[in-house]
């Protein structure tokens, strides 16, 4: 009886540790979201995630006093409060997952705020619209070469008379087939890129030059890179 006491202490000390520590922690919150209110430095989705995390604190020290105030020889209130603030500190834990992955960069988002994305976006797809002209150009240019060639050929005539009887959904088809090939080619021109290892190349050139600013994030690796080109190749097909 005396171990089982002993030990039944002991875990009420760790837990009254841990505690206190989630209670440290939810005062820095408070302190530091009032500091970059102050400092001008707290943008529309770290606040938003700020007044989650801080409700979810006052959650739990609400439920920490009256866990303080409860008698410990009652094992099942005490255990009914231990379960309550362990809700409360899993759905802090939650947001707190929340602003390291969706606010912080990190892992696969590289960017900290939206503009850096849309930046880099814009980007790409300047090159991927020069691209597109440059291959509609030469899939102009192939169309009437083979007009020329097949001009004065006896089926000729017949062609043009077939053209003129052709039904509008047979004209889309055919100009949804040719866009369909100009982003083939450019998803194919992507692909022939990484494989001669462009994307490690501008990673290099633009962690070496800090482009375009040094305060601004850019793609963390390689792989980054060509995510965001891939990306935008899709929802520009």
């Amino acid at each position: 009886w005396d171990q089982q006491e002993g030990k039944d202490a002991l875990e009420l000390a760790r837990l009254n540790e841990a505690l206190m520590r989630v209670h440290v922690m939810c005062q820095n919150v408070k302190k530091k979201k009032i500091e970059l209110e102050e400092e001008d430095k707290l943008d529309p989705d770290l606040d938003r995630e700020l007044e989650h995390i801080k409700a979810s604190c006052t959650k739990v020290e609400a439920k920490l006093v009256k866990f303080q105030q409860t008698d410990k020889k009652d094992n099942k209130a005490m255990r009914k409060r231990v379960e309550l603030l362990y809700k409360d500190i899993k759905n802090l834990g939650e947001h707190l997952k929340t602003m390291h992955t969706t606010i912080h960069p990190h892992g696969e988002k590289w960017w900290r705020y939206r503009y850096e994305y849309a930046f880099w976006e814009s980007l790409v797809l300047i090159c991927i619209l020069f691209l597109y002209l440059v291959f509609k150009g030469l899939q102009d240019l192939t169309r009437l070469a083979i007009d020329d060639l097949s001009g004065g050929t006896p089926f000729d005539g017949a062609e043009r008379a077939q053209d003129s009887n052709k039904s509008l959904y047979h004209v889309w088809f055919v100009v949804f087939a040719a866009q369909v090939c100009i982003m083939f080619l450019i998803s194919v021109t992507v692909w022939i890129a990484a494989r001669c290892g462009f994307f490690e190349w501008l990673h290099a050139t633009v962690e070496a030059t800090n482009f375009p600013t040094p305060e601004w994030h850019h793609p963390m690796t390689p792989r980054d890179h060509r995510m965001v080109v891939q990306d935008i190749v899709m929802y520009f097909g």
